[in-house]
């Protein structure tokens, strides 16, 4: 990975997002970053995922969940990215894992990597996932910033196909029967 630089991908983002591509699909409008939520059905599939939006739009997203007994991270990346070089996971500046390619559409290119060992005690311990990618037209790598709090505690639900009930928080102010804000 030497020689290889992350940014952040908010600049990218927002050139495609100024550029007029109506592309993404509309989600949650009000929510920035969403966190690591996790959603099952009723027969106990899960997938576990963490969405990011800006100004309404989706920009990126990683889904975990099990293909037959094995467990993959997907991901879903800008169009326009240059898929020769590669889109790479990191965990806290070390060694990258390398991610396969699906395809690339509307809103964006999807892949995946295998859920591995090291890189699920990766997400455990770490602090910072980066998604790092470089523009069809550029050399640089850019990175979507994806905090790991919370990621093992939404793992082990993951794992048991039950959502976890929500934990009571502080109104701080708030009036009866309104729900307390999730970051």
């Amino acid at each position: 990975m030497a020689g290889r630089r992350f940014r952040s991908a908010t600049f990218f983002t927002a050139l495609l997002l100024a550029g007029g591509t109506g592309a993404f699909a509309q989600q949650e409008p009000s929510a920035e970053k969403s966190g690591w939520r996790l959603n099952c059905a009723a027969d106990g599939k899960c997938e576990l995922g963490f969405t990011q939006i800006n100004s309404g739009q989706l920009v990126t997203r990683l889904l975990i969940y099990k293909v037959g007994k094995k467990i993959v991270v997907e991901y879903l990346v800008p169009l326009g990215v240059n898929l020769q070089k590669g889109i790479l996971l990191q965990i806290d500046g070390k060694p990258a894992f390398p991610t396969q390619s699906l395809y690339c559409e509307a809103p964006g290119c999807v892949g995946f990597a295998p859920l591995s060992p090291d890189l699920l005690a990766q997400l455990k311990r770490g602090a910072q996932l980066k998604l790092a990618f470089s523009p069809h037209a550029g050399s640089t790598f850019y990175a979507f910033d994806y905090p790991l709090d919370g990621f093992s505690a939404q793992y082990a639900a993951f794992l048991s196909g039950v959502v976890p009930a929500e934990k009571p928080q502080a109104d701080a102010g708030k009036g009866p029967g309104k729900p307390a804000e999730s970051n």
